[in-house]
Parts: C-alpha cells; sequence; structure tokens
C-alpha cells in the first residue's frame, strides 16, 4: 500500500503536460481531470482525479493503465490484484452471513464485476467558496498503520 500511495503521489506531481496524455474526453469519466464540471457556474469538488477501470482487463481503456510509467503501471497492476482479492473475501464473509452458498456469490461478482480505481489529488483551494466537498461512503487507502488501528482497538 505505501508504494501504491507513493507512486500515486508521483503521478500527480508529473507536470500537466506529462499528465495531457491521460486527460478525460468530453465523453468519458475516465481519465485525469475534474469530475463532472459541467458548468462555469457550478460549484467544483476541488480535486485533481484520477480514474480508471482495471478489472476485468478487457474493459481498461488502452491510453490508460497500459500507458501509465512502468513503475506506477506495476503497482497499479498488483494493487488491483490485492484489491480483487480483498473484495473476494468480502463475499465470502457476506455469503456467510447471509446463508447463500460462496460458490454461487462468487460467481455472480466474477462474471458481472468491475473494478475501478479513483485516485483523488486535493491542491490548494484558490477560491474556496467555488468549492464544496461530499463525501459519503467509500472504500479508502487507509492513512492509518495497521499497528495505529491495533492500538486504536485496543483502546475501546
Amino acid at each position: 500500500m505505501e508504494n501504491f500511495k507513493l507512486e500515486t503521489k508521483n503521478f500527480f506531481n508529473l507536470s500537466m503536460e506529462e499528465k495531457k496524455g491521460f486527460w478525460q474526453t468530453s465523453t468519458e469519466v475516465e481519465g485525469f481531470g475534474q469530475a463532472f464540471v459541467v458548468s462555469e457556474e457550478q460549484k467544483l469538488d476541488w480535486a485533481d482525479i484520477f480514474f480508471l477501470t482495471t478489472q476485468p482487463k478487457h474493459l481498461r481503456k488502452p491510453n490508460l493503465l497500459p500507458m501509465l510509467p512502468p513503475p506506477y503501471r506495476d503497482t497499479v497492476e498488483s494493487y488491483s490484484l490485492e484489491i480483487q482479492n480483498l473484495a473476494m473475501k468480502l463475499v465470502d464473509c457476506m455469503s456467510k452471513a447471509l446463508n447463500i452458498d460462496p460458490e454461487y456469490m462468487r460467481a455472480v461478482f466474477e462474471k458481472g464485476g468491475t473494478q475501478s480505481l479513483r485516485m483523488n489529488y486535493y491542491p490548494p483551494c484558490p477560491q474556496p467558496d467555488k468549492a464544496i466537498g461530499l463525501t459519503l461512503i467509500r472504500m479508502l487507502l487507509p492513512s492509518l498503520s495497521f499497528s495505529n488501528l491495533m492500538k486504536l482497538k485496543a483502546s475501546k
């Protein structure tokens, strides 16, 4: 995870010229840019994003993941596989809790499931009165180490 965070930070630190090759198009949300900008007057969720589909491989955009610089491309690939493994463990837990055949649940998620990654970068906002920030539910890459989580659990 630390490598993924470092490589993602390095990606956002690339020059704007280098990131142009990954820009979102007017018809796609995947890529680098701002999400859902529809007018000059709207309030923005002030963040640069990099959004891409990672699984299944046949849904990947050829101008995104395959074109990333090799260290980041390899890191995203490894992270994607780890997240996929974690998702299947969660599916197994859900199937057990719901008393549903785990093989059936796995088949449903493996057949029709997609995995996307959205990386956010929050630069300083020059016009905070024109920005919003709202997050409902997201699976986040934790910034706490596991030892901190264990200390947190032990203190309760």
